[in-house]
């Protein structure tokens, strides 16, 4: 009988300083030696681990406190809420796979691409690129933007479904051919007027550019064409471009937006009028028109 009884106290006795050793404790109680019996929780009367504890385990741990002496438990930061870890944003914009049709988007920033018959002789691929949900213009072919994604240059659209056009992501190692476009948002040295800015006042140091940005469409026989520059403060920096829109390839009758570029000559005032006619028709008003007042400035 007393060969069962021994092991049996001393089964007993290593559950009891077991749970002991699992006990919530502050580190000024953690290394001490504890009676190992049971106590009675001040906080829900339940039994403590030790007869020198004044909580149980689960009080502690809801109340995070010390099983004996009461003491704040310094606990590790809880994981974030499932809430909070969704409305974090990622630091990377997802791959772009440019095998599949598909819609990208990282901050104010918008990719989206159209692929036609993916995975054959006759594949082609466009992209349109947005920011802020407009779409942006490159200008002349080659011009290119830093994106989260990388360089993308503008090719400009094809008459067949084969190919490449639109903005296409450069591949490592390959160099745009065009000119590097200004960030989004920010306008390039000097001042950019569009539409809503026609009728308006504006003031520019000497040697800096105006540019002027109208949207137009030669398909129907219309283009835009300065009138008139009343003074020599500013002087046209040559001839308009024209840039039409993103489209798919065979879509006729697409629009774009006519680029006039101004530079800022010599102190005074000048005021510029553009009119948007078919060139053919004598004596036929303009359909639009457009006029800004520059004041040139030393600086």
């Amino acid at each position: 009988m007393r060969r069962i009884v021994l092991p049996s106290l001393a089964v007993l006795l290593w559950l009891a300083w077991s749970s002991i050793a699992l006990a919530e404790l502050c580190p000024k109680c953690r290394g001490k030696a504890y009676i190992a019996n049971i106590g009675k929780c001040t906080s829900c009367g339940g039994h403590t681990t030790s007869g020198a504890f004044r909580l149980c385990r689960k009080c502690s741990r809801e109340q995070g406190k010390c099983e004996h002496c009461l003491a704040m438990l310094v606990t590790t930061e809880k994981e974030p809420a499932e809430d909070k870890v969704a409305e974090k944003k990622p630091d990377a914009p997802e791959p772009i796979d440019p095998s599949k049709s598909g819609k990208y988007t990282f901050g104010k920033w918008e990719y989206r691409l159209t692929v036609r018959v993916a995975g054959t002789a006759r594949e082609g691929r466009t992209g349109a690129l947005l920011f802020d949900g407009k779409e942006l213009h490159p200008g002349d072919h080659g011009n290119y933007y830093e994106t989260p994604w990388g360089p993308m240059m503008w090719l400009p659209p094809r008459e067949s479904l084969r190919g490449d056009s639109g903005w296409m992501l450069l591949p490592p190692g390959k160099k745009p051919q065009g000119a590097k476009m200004p960030p989004p948002g920010e306008k390039p040295p000097g001042t950019e007027l569009t539409q809503a800015d026609n009728g308006k006042t504006v003031k520019l140091a000497v040697g800096k550019p105006l540019v002027i940005r109208l949207p137009g469409n030669p398909t129907t026989g219309y283009s835009w064409r300065t009138a008139k520059i009343t003074g020599e403060a500013v002087a046209a920096a040559g001839d308009p471009k024209y840039q039409v829109d993103a489209h798919a390839p065979g879509m006729v009758g697409v629009g774009g937006t006519f680029t006039f570029t101004f530079n800022a000559a010599k102190q005074g005032k000048a005021v510029i009028n553009l009119e948007y006619v078919r060139p053919w028709e004598k004596g036929v008003a303009p359909i639009k028109t457009f006029s800004a007042t520059v004041e040139v400035t030393a600086q």
